[in-house]
């Protein structure tokens, strides 16, 4: 636990899981917001908010260490919660998106009828937003894979515009497939530029909000 809880709204968080067989790397999450309890028996503790469109899970299997999402460069870390200097962080996307598998095929239906139907609603970037959210929630990396089509697209942007173009095509443009790309968790590290911390400060004794101004 950080000194200053606060200080992981804006953040990206590497989660990485420790086994017999070494560490590998579980996925990253985006915080929000965090959520810190002043009052009641929860005093003390603090909650985070993740953007699901900012985040990601690498694999369902976590019985043992996934061979390619693999890191023993995190072998010297203690468990627990550690500021990521420049390197270890760079070490880690490469991890990521080296596991970046591009096919030329669609999905197949039973993927399709795991996802969610989600609204959309708001511009091109919202719904992107919102789309790569509904994926990223439903699916793993290593369940999809990107576009080997001219046009090439990530992971997650690649599903959720095929689903986009099964079930709502006149969405399907040229403009809303930019939008998903660049929205992909695989290729948009959030946090290169960290907004300010905005502090809330609200009448009743819980919670105490204290937030990135990012949406």
């Amino acid at each position: 636990m950080p000194e200053k809880p606060e200080d992981l709204a804006g953040a990206r968080l590497w989660i990485v899981l420790r086994a017999a067989r070494g560490d590998s790397l579980f996925g990253k999450v985006y915080v929000d917001l965090v959520e810190i309890f002043e009052d009641g028996m929860n005093a003390g503790d603090f909650c985070l908010t993740v953007d699901l469109s900012k985040s990601l899970a690498c694999s369902r299997k976590l019985n043992i260490p996934v061979h390619s999402f693999k890191t023993p460069f995190t072998g010297g870390f203690k468990e627990g919660l550690h500021k990521a200097e420049e390197e270890i962080d760079e070490r880690l996307t490469e991890v990521l998106e080296r596991n970046l598998t591009v096919r030329l095929q669609g999905f197949p239906n039973k993927l399709f009828n795991k996802a969610k139907v989600f609204p959309l609603k708001g511009d091109a970037s919202c719904k992107a937003h919102a789309l790569i959210a509904a994926t990223t929630a439903t699916f793993c990396l290593d369940e999809l894979w990107g576009s080997g089509s001219k046009t090439r697209i990530p992971p997650f942007a690649n599903f959720a515009y095929q689903w986009l173009t099964k079930h709502h095509d006149n969405e399907a443009t040229p403009e809303m497939r930019k939008a998903l790309s660049d929205a992909d968790p695989t290729t948009n590290h959030a946090n290169k530029n960290r907004p300010p911390i905005k502090t809330i400060a609200r009448k009743e004794p819980f919670p105490l909000s204290i937030s990135s101004s990012c949406q």
